[in-house]
């Protein structure tokens, strides 16, 4: 849920969803007044179509045992790449669309998250 401060007199409202779904979302706007009354808009519909590609989301972050990786976009069947900071690949787990998978048993430091198919996309890690 997005909540934006608006100054007085303002008549324009943008917001981009980040989180961009395919197919169709649903969405309304509450506005509150000063004085804590408030109403809804009717409810709108928009189409989405995850124009964004492949995503990878990683947490929590910092990970203190362990951490979720999702990947979403991907056609097949992927890896998911857990580098150290030197380089070496430490782990490597298979991942699906739309999946979740946790990584495990690291040592507390830095790492470098990266797909199989798309090794320009790299989230960094750490680890307590």
């Amino acid at each position: 849920m997005n909540r934006v401060k608006f100054e007085m007199n303002r008549s324009k409202l943008m917001s981009e969803d980040i989180n961009s779904y395919n197919g169709f979302s649903y969405f309304r706007l509450k506005q509150e007044d000063f004085d804590g009354n408030y109403i809804y808009s009717i409810i709108r519909s928009i189409e989405g179509t995850n124009s964004q590609g492949v995503t990878l989301r990683i947490w929590p972050i910092p990970a203190n045992d362990y951490f979720n990786v999702q990947v979403n976009g991907i056609a097949k069947h992927d890896q998911v790449l857990v580098y150290d900071l030197i380089g070496n690949i430490v782990q490597q787990l298979p991942i699906t669309n739309y999946n979740t998978v946790q990584v495990l048993n690291l040592t507390p430091g830095n790492y470098i998250i990266r797909l199989a198919s798309d090794k320009t996309m790299s989230q960094k890690v750490m680890i307590q």
